[in-house]
């Protein structure tokens, strides 16, 4: 799968972290899927340009395309600064992201039934496994940057730095009520 990054402001490791989060994914879910895109702005007519991100299925299953719309996302879900200091926090947000567009084709060629409210439920579940499966598989360095965050007096306020350990705290309850793990919907 190519990863085409044509939106050049962040300095963001994208591909190193997004094989990582599609490692964890399961191999036939990703058929078909031919780019991920991190653009400026959507391009495709049907796009709501206001999405953080959209999945087109291309031609019968193949060459399909996830475009990531890097303002939309910095502006709604991810703060520049964690791209660029908390690296392992950005990916952690944007594998939810990620994982959410890939329930939709996953949605479409296990479900048949397109139901837009189904799907729309079924890319949350398979975002929340996708989520759950990232963080697992990079926990140490995860809840490192939420403790290194926590301590910050630099950049966060003592309102701020709270927030990054009750986060973190949630994280680590998260994984233990969960030690079973969130299996891929």
């Amino acid at each position: 799968m190519k990863i085409v990054v044509t939106y050049e402001k962040l300095k963001f490791s994208f591909e190193k972290y997004i094989e990582s989060m599609l490692a964890i994914a399961p191999n036939n879910d990703l058929v078909g899927i031919h780019e991920i895109r991190f653009v400026e702005k959507f391009t495709h007519p049907k796009s709501n340009h206001e999405s953080l991100a959209h999945y087109l299925r291309g031609t019968n299953g193949k060459s399909a395309v996830i475009n990531f719309h890097m303002p939309n996302i910095l502006e709604h879900a991810i703060d520049q600064y964690y791209f660029e200091v908390h690296p392992e926090i950005a990916a952690l947000l944007l594998s939810e992201i990620l994982f959410h567009e890939i329930g939709h084709p996953v949605h479409y060629f296990k479900k048949h039934g397109i139901k837009k409210k189904k799907m729309e439920k079924f890319a949350d579940k398979y975002a929340k496994a996708g989520y759950f499966n990232y963080l697992k598989s990079r926990k140490r360095k995860i809840l490192n940057s939420y403790k290194l965050a926590s301590f910050n007096f630099i950049d966060w306020n003592k309102e701020q730095r709270a927030s990054f350990e009750a986060n973190r705290q949630e994280l680590i309850d998260w994984l233990k009520e969960n030690s079973e793990g969130i299996g891929f919907p």
